[in-house]
């Protein structure tokens, strides 16, 4: 090839090379640059299921879905506020049913439901928030403490901070609220993982003011 035809060569090689690096670098800008999110924390998407759920069933019924336990109890919880209710084992191989409330910055709290028989073998929920208040130690601080009567059930609601749960620090706390009627119990417990827990308690002050037991709360006489 002559040289003049190299040199041209050349010149088109590097400048096919200086472009393809310009456009490379505008579309890493483009990638990296957070985008906007509308309104002030965001648009969630609708409450919704996820997964298969077997220990509940979910149903959308006008502005809220509809949770119903098995036929035991049910609660609701509204459509617009984004909750993902799915269940999911814990390392013992006992399943539960969550609803997961997510922002920006990812999870942003769970509640765990569930629904036992005092009596029973193994480890209740209650028991596993005890270890919990053990492993923390001196660092955990009773917030709140209160007796509780909902839905014709008595129980307690406790509000505690520095606490772990499954090895995560709870940045906002946990929640435990244990309604029984001495036979069963049903507890919510709210897992903070985000340091707001005043927008936690209000979320779950307003699923349980939607409880209500059903015809299969097998009350002993």
């Amino acid at each position: 090839m002559p040289e003049g035809a190299r040199l041209v060569a050349g010149h088109q090689t590097w400048a096919r090379h200086l472009v393809l690096a310009l456009i490379l670098a505008i579309w890493l800008t483009i990638a990296l640059v957070p985008q906007p999110v509308t309104g002030a924390q965001g648009d969630p998407p609708p409450s919704h299921a996820h997964g298969i759920l077997t220990l509940a069933d979910a149903q959308v019924t006008g502005s809220a879905i509809d949770v119903t336990y098995g036929d035991s109890f049910s609660f609701s919880v509204p459509l617009d506020a984004g909750y993902v209710i799915s269940e999911r084992n814990d390392i013992r191989g006992v399943r539960h049913l969550y609803l997961a409330s997510y922002n920006q910055l990812g999870l942003d709290f769970e509640i765990a439901v569930d629904l036992f028989l005092l009596d029973a073998p193994g480890m209740s929920p209650l028991d596993l928030v005890a270890r919990d208040i053990l492993s923390a130690g001196r660092a955990v601080r009773v917030v709140r403490s209160e007796s509780l009567e909902l839905a014709g059930l008595m129980g307690l609601d406790l509000f505690l901070t520095g606490v772990s749960h499954d090895r995560l620090m709870l940045a906002g706390g946990m929640r435990l609220v244990f309604l029984t009627d001495f036979h069963q119990g049903v507890s919510f417990i709210t897992l903070g993982y985000q340091s707001h827990p005043e927008n936690h308690q209000a979320a779950l002050d307003k699923i349980l003011s939607t409880l209500a037991l059903g015809p299969g709360w097998k009350t002993p006489h």
